[in-house]
């Protein structure tokens, strides 16, 4: 299974300009579905210093972006926090909620569906629906999302996108790479306004 925030897929971490954002969307609109886009084939075309919808994922290296830090202070304090030492006795329930995570990925599934249906019931990734996002012309049905609503935009900002394989290997994408490539659509669609751009670049969500 993969996740990804919106931070860690934006294409628009160097954007300068609204006309620099028009030409990123416009590329962006012209891509494959998620499923499709996030294949080895379709990758190695979009994911190139050279183009400018390229998701800053750091595959290769040299699309890797700005520090997170530079966006707001939270997340300085956030990485600062996270590195501290913990003693094991206040990571109990954290620890418990991890064991029984691994212990479900472990096991096989007929489908899909039934592996969702598992991991819903430890509540470790919230409800795993599977909404679809419109983003006209078309929809993209991720396997969840989840959405804070930004007041100045009056609109709900999806802000993580979890995508779920059965096991490793099928589908023949990634599923992280599949939730960037739905980002990119996402942010470059037309309902996404400057100030809805800037609460998705904002926003990150820690590591589950």
């Amino acid at each position: 299974m993969g996740w990804v925030s919106s931070i860690q897929s934006i294409p628009f971490t160097t954007l300068t300009s609204k006309k620099e954002r028009e030409v990123i969307t416009k590329l962006a609109n012209k891509r494959e579905s998620p499923s499709a886009g996030s294949k080895h084939s379709a990758l190695r075309i979009t994911q190139n210093e050279s183009r400018k919808d390229a998701v800053y994922n750091s595959r290769p290296y040299n699309l890797t972006g700005p520090p997170v830090q530079i966006y707001h202070p939270a997340f300085a304090t956030f990485i600062r926090e996270n590195s501290r030492s913990i003693p094991v006795g206040e990571l109990t329930e954290e620890l418990k909620q991890a064991t029984k995570l691994i212990h479900v990925s472990l096991e096989f599934f007929k489908e899909e569906s039934d592996r969702k249906a598992k991991l819903n019931t430890l509540k470790t990734f919230g409800d795993l629906v599977s909404p679809e996002v419109n983003i006209e012309p078309r929809t993209i049905p991720p396997d969840g999302i989840t959405t804070i609503f930004c007041p100045s935009a009056e609109q709900e900002a999806t802000i993580r996108i979890v995508e779920l394989k059965n096991d490793i290997g099928e589908g023949g994408s990634d599923p992280i790479m599949q939730a960037e490539c739905g980002f990119a659509l996402i942010c470059s669609s037309d309902r996404v306004t400057p100030s809805l751009l800037v609460t998705q670049i904002h926003t990150q969500l820690p590591p589950l």
